[in-house]
C-alpha cells in the first residue's frame, strides 16, 4: 500500500503494544488508515492485570499521543463495574480520561459496557448503552446519583469533535 496507494482510506482493530510506536502509525497512516478501535477497557493498572491485559495507562497514554501526533482517529471500549474495579481504581480512569480529553477523537465510545454485579440477585448485569442515547431513567439501574451520572456525561461526551 505504501509503494502502490489505492487511494482508499481504511481502518480497523488493534491492541495496545510496544510494538504499536508512531513510526508503524506513519507507516499506517501513509497506507491510508484513518482510524484504530481498542478495548482499553479500563485505565486502571489493578483493573487491567486482573483483566490480563499486558498494557498499563502510561502505554496507552503514549500510544494515544503517538497517534495524535499522526492525525489517527480512534475509538475505544469501556469496562465500568469490573470486579477488580473499587472506587479507587475507577477514580484512575476517570483522571485518565479527564487529563487525556483533547485527545480523544471519539468519545470512548459508541457504546459503554457496563458491568454491574446485582447483590441481591447474586447476578451479572450486562448493559450495552449507546452513550449519545443515554438518559437519565438509566441511572437508578446503575446505582447512580444524579451528579454521578452527570460527571459521567461529561467525560464520555468529551471527546474532541471533528
Amino acid at each position: 500500500l505504501l509503494e502502490n496507494p489505492l487511494g482508499v482510506t481504511w481502518g480497523g482493530n488493534a491492541i495496545v503494544s510496544r510494538t504499536l510506536k508512531r513510526r508503524l502509525l506513519e507507516k499506517m497512516r501513509a497506507a491510508g488508515c484513518t482510524f484504530l478501535g481498542f478495548g482499553f477497557e479500563s485505565f486502571s493498572t489493578k483493573v487491567l492485570t486482573a483483566m490480563g491485559k499486558k498494557y498499563d495507562a502510561a502505554e496507552v497514554s503514549r500510544l494515544l499521543h503517538d497517534m495524535d501526533a499522526v492525525g489517527m482517529r480512534f475509538f475505544s471500549n469501556l469496562i465500568i463495574g469490573h470486579p477488580a474495579e473499587g472506587r479507587a481504581e475507577f477514580t484512575e480512569t476517570v483522571r485518565f480520561l479527564i487529563e487525556h480529553a483533547t485527545l480523544f477523537t471519539e468519545a470512548p465510545t459508541s457504546s459503554l459496557l457496563i458491568v454491574q454485579k446485582n447483590i441481591f440477585a447474586d447476578s451479572t448485569i450486562r448493559l450495552s448503552l449507546n452513550v449519545t442515547s443515554i438518559d437519565l431513567s438509566v441511572r437508578n439501574r446503575l446505582n447512580l446519583s444524579h451528579e454521578g451520572l452527570e460527571s459521567l456525561y461529561a467525560i464520555l461526551l468529551g471527546g474532541k469533535s471533528h
